[in-house]
């Protein structure tokens, strides 16, 4: 989904919604990711920077609260995949943060970065969300977005 999309899906829930939380923070990473792509020099370098810092503290907080819930309904399966996208991300990023962010090495393996984190994102969406939100109330859902929300503050 663009980052427009996810911010209208964000609308269909309550503010502190943990969906309306995930489905904004989703379209805050795209539009990071954005950044990166469209800056060169210190400004790009800036930009990754931010961007990575926010994607480790999204599956940090993700891996501690959403994934519990997951695993409850699934046994397990989706949850391991995720994690393990997760990991391959992590990896893309630190290989990253070694290159010039002007070179067409860094160029090339962040289009991939950038391909992986929205087929990612996508995945959650489609399949994370939906269990989520069957398995837990509205209520149930704005006392996990406030305890998400706490944790990327952290």
């Amino acid at each position: 989904m663009s980052a427009e999309e996810d911010r209208k899906q964000a609308e269909k829930y309550a503010a502190g919604d943990i969906l309306a939380i995930l489905y904004r923070q989703h379209a805050d990473i795209t539009e990071s990711l954005d950044r990166v792509s469209d800056s060169k020099g210190e400004e790009r370098s800036a930009n990754f920077a931010a961007a990575t810092k926010f994607i480790k503290k999204h599956e940090t907080a993700e891996q501690a609260l959403i994934r519990p819930v997951i695993e409850k309904v699934d046994g397990g399966g989706e949850t391991t995949d995720r994690n393990a996208e997760e990991k391959k991300a992590d990896q893309a990023i630190l290989a990253l943060s070694k290159l010039d962010v002007d070179s067409t090495d860094f160029d090339s393996q962040f289009a991939t970065l950038k391909s992986a984190v929205s087929e990612h994102a996508e995945s959650e969406e489609t399949i994370e969300f939906p269990i989520i939100e069957k398995a837990r109330t509205e209520e149930q859902r704005i006392e996990l977005g406030q305890q998400f929300l706490e944790a990327m503050a952290g």
